[in-house]
């Protein structure tokens, strides 16, 4: 969302420096609010008796597996990339054999 706001405020002709204090604003409370929102999160769950660091690997490996999956699903669906894909590949494989 952050990333669309100065989009938005450039069609509603928002002033520069009104646009300027509230993106400031926004990213202090997010730099301050995300760590403490992390750390009394942390801090409830251990309270909880829930380790913490055994649902880490996996997440951050769901995480990293679904942003290369996805796109490599789309892009090989593509009949233009997959035979650009097919190409190349075939041109790489002649090229070694010889």
């Amino acid at each position: 969302v952050r990333s669309f706001i100065p989009f938005f405020a450039g069609i509603a002709q928002m002033p520069t420096g009104r646009l300027m204090a509230f993106n400031f604003l926004g990213g202090a409370l997010w730099a301050v609010g995300l760590p403490v929102l992390g750390y009394y999160g942390a801090t409830v769950l251990a309270d909880h008796g829930i380790d913490i660091d055994r649902f880490v690997l996996p997440v951050v490996g769901g995480i990293v597996t679904f942003f290369v999956v996805v796109p490599l699903v789309q892009a090989l669906r593509d009949p233009e990339t997959r035979s650009r894909l097919k190409a190349r590949l075939s041109g790489s494989r002649s090229r070694s054999d010889s």
